[in-house]
């Protein structure tokens, strides 16, 4: 067997094995949706609190990705706030995966390191994820990145300057539109 094959196999075990739902309980999306399907700029500036410009983006990229960002223009203007959609069953399995606690990590020379630490909240009824460490854009301090999976779609919050309430609202919105 190849060994992208296996790779696939031993991701998808990993995910059996955890508490985290399996991939086989989400249902695939039919037609891939866009950010901009899913929440309009009134819906990100309501759940911000704060007016919010754009997006741009929205479009479907690389076939299984859709990335929308919007620009705060509330206390600290021009903050940037992306939000991505992913429902390649690659990005299904790694999320499940990479939060089961079964995931290892190695360099591409093989050698262990240690693994990103994620904090689980719910959102909209949906579990999802604060990455902790690594922080997700090296040197920004303030960078943060939330994600949760709902019926076959990965979807991300990433931010820099915006509250963590702030950025799990636009999460909510989106989850619940989904």
């Amino acid at each position: 067997m190849h060994p992208a094959g296996w790779a696939a196999i031993a991701g998808i075990l990993l995910a059996a094995c955890s508490s985290a739902p399996t991939a086989a309980t989400h249902v695939a999306p039919g037609s891939p949706r866009t950010v901009c399907s899913l929440v309009n700029t009134a819906e990100v500036s309501a759940a911000l609190g704060e007016p919010a410009y754009g997006p741009s983006g929205c479009t479907v990229q690389r076939g299984s990705q859709s990335i929308a960002d919007y620009v705060v223009q509330g206390k600290i203007a021009g903050t940037l706030l992306e939000v991505s959609l992913a429902w390649s069953t690659t990005a299904v399995t790694t999320f499940t995966t990479s939060h089961s606690g079964h995931a290892r990590y190695t360099t591409q020379q093989g050698a262990p390191v240690a693994p990103p630490t994620f904090a689980k909240v719910t959102v909209a009824g949906v579990p999802a994820y604060w990455q902790v460490t690594p922080l997700p854009e090296p040197g920004d301090p303030k960078a943060m990145r939330i994600s949760a999976l709902k019926n076959g779609y990965v979807v991300s919050v990433y931010s820099s300057e915006l509250s963590q309430l702030q950025d799990e609202k636009v999460l909510g919105a989106v989850l619940t539109n989904l």
